[in-house]
């Protein structure tokens, strides 16, 4: 019996009756384990072909810790959060999660039986190599200029927030440099993603990898623990992938790498959860390793929070707000672009304006929970799952997640034959990784984001010309022959 079906016949039921009896035993109730069961079979499924299905696999790991981790530790532990919820709330949010895990899970296996004929044959598109490697060209281009524009931001955010508090960033930061400028900065991760769909070679990647390292380390020191995150889960997603992708002939990322990681995962959560007296200028708390690793879990694993607010709130919402299309319409609602005529018009992020009259959910809820901390800069945050139900009641919490699902299996299958859907694809993954507390459209507000649409035309069109410039070049050198 190999190893594969050991882990088929073996470990899996194994997990899905011990796991249950453990955590009954321990506390957790029914609803949230029933929710940690089908995630379990979501892990499994993964784990048949893990390098095809880290992205997918990452985004759980995502959300377990998001929307999961601060429920069970606080139930094991009783270390609850300090806001308390009404018993309705949080069994709310039990049927919320396991009805979003069930249609992730849903979505993604009917994608992955094809059901939903999405796939693309490559057979019908002839593979220009020269161009694919003109575009890796441009794009690392743009990605080295548009990255210094981006460090020198950071660096102005970093000065700011250790002058004024990361709080403050939020209502009255406002670059040094020429806005024009300053947007170059949010080219620098699309053009990360259209360099790596070009699948280049371990060398050429190496440096673009490691100064986005270097970015995602910096933003902690704007006040942000999110920059960081989903920074070294994007490239490690992708490194892993690049294993599969090369099928052992080019070793993108050891087991012994990965290991060493996953062992120092512990200590990394440690030192955020100091982190966020740090940032805070608070005195730092600190009892033990352990329990401050339990404290992190309890803090950052206790997004569910905004589900139970939107449904102690679902009264005040008297009409469909779109808010699950938030990030879209807030961006053509409030966009510099589409108010040039009238910029004093749009309002600030933290103002009583935009929290009633936007599309952003967590907006709205911040200014009904918690509205002086609000218009300071404070916030509850968001989720997908608030966001779909809200909108849409369970009904859109479950289409909203087999969504999802579809997405994820979608996102597993990438070429450089199709650098540009490719490229979409992992830009969607960044967005992606954070909705469990983020909005729900915002892999597709990205894309649609005239800034996007601008760069990718722009790396098309000087790729085109660099091609067109060597073939003349070709023609000119024949006849001087």
């Amino acid at each position: 019996m190999n190893k594969t079906v050991i882990k088929s016949y073996v470990l899996q039921p194994m997990a899905l009756l011990v796991i249950p009896i453990v955590l009954l035993l321990l506390g957790v109730d029914f609803l949230m384990v029933l929710a940690i069961e089908v995630l379990v079979l979501l892990c499994f499924a993964c784990f048949k072909n893990i390098n095809e299905n880290i992205f997918f696999l990452f985004f759980l790991a995502s959300f377990f810790i998001f929307l999961m981790s601060g429920d069970i530790v606080g139930a094991i532990f009783d270390r609850p959060y300090y806001i308390q919820f009404e018993e309705e709330a949080t069994t709310h949010s039990r049927i919320c999660i396991l009805i979003c895990l069930i249609f992730l899970y849903l979505g993604y296996v009917l994608t992955s039986k094809k059901i939903l004929k999405f796939q693309l044959n490559e057979n019908k598109h002839v593979f220009d190599e020269n161009l694919v490697y003109r575009i890796r060209l441009v794009a690392r281009f743009v990605y080295y200029f548009t990255y210094i524009i981006l460090i020198i931001n950071t660096l102005d955010v970093i000065n700011f927030v250790r002058i004024h508090g990361y709080v403050e960033y939020y209502v009255s930061y406002d670059s040094f440099l020429p806005t024009i400028i300053a947007e170059f900065a949010d080219f620098t991760p699309i053009a990360l993603c259209v360099f790596l769909a070009t699948f280049p070679s371990k060398r050429e990647c190496k440096s673009p990898i490691i100064l986005y390292l270097v970015y995602s380390i910096l933003t902690l020191f704007e006040g942000a623990r999110s920059g960081l995150i989903y920074g070294v889960i994007f490239i490690l997603a992708y490194l892993i992938y690049r294993n599969f992708k090369d099928k052992g002939r080019i070793v993108w990322i050891s087991k012994k790498t990965v290991v060493v990681l996953c062992l120092s995962v512990p200590f990394l959560l440690v030192f955020l959860f100091l982190y966020d007296y740090i940032r805070a200028d608070a005195e730092i708390v600190f009892n033990s390793f352990f329990d401050s690793l339990l404290n992190f879990f309890v803090s950052i694993g206790s997004s569910s929070k905004v589900i139970k607010f939107g449904y102690v709130y679902k009264d005040t919402i008297d009409e469909i707000r779109w808010f699950s299309l938030g990030g879209t319409l807030n961006y053509f609602k409030y966009g510099t672009l589409f108010n040039l005529f009238d910029l004093s018009s749009i309002p600030g992020n933290h103002t009583v304006q935009f929290a009633l009259e936007s599309h952003s959910f967590d907006a709205y809820i911040s200014y009904l929970t918690m509205s002086s901390d609000y218009l300071n800069g404070h916030g509850v945050g968001s989720s997908f799952i608030a966001e779909l139900y809200a909108d849409f009641g369970y009904f859109g919490v479950a289409a909203g997640s087999a969504v999802y699902g579809m997405v994820f299996k979608r996102i597993s299958v990438l070429s450089e034959k199709h650098w540009f859907s490719t490229s979409i694809k992992l830009y969607m993954f960044l967005k992606l990784i954070s909705a469990p507390r983020a909005g729900f459209d915002g892999f597709i507000s990205i894309i649609i984001n005239i800034n996007y649409i601008l760069i990718m035309a722009v790396i098309y069109i000087m790729a085109c010309s660099l091609s067109r410039n060597k073939y003349k070049n070709a023609v000119v050198n024949s006849m001087g022959k």
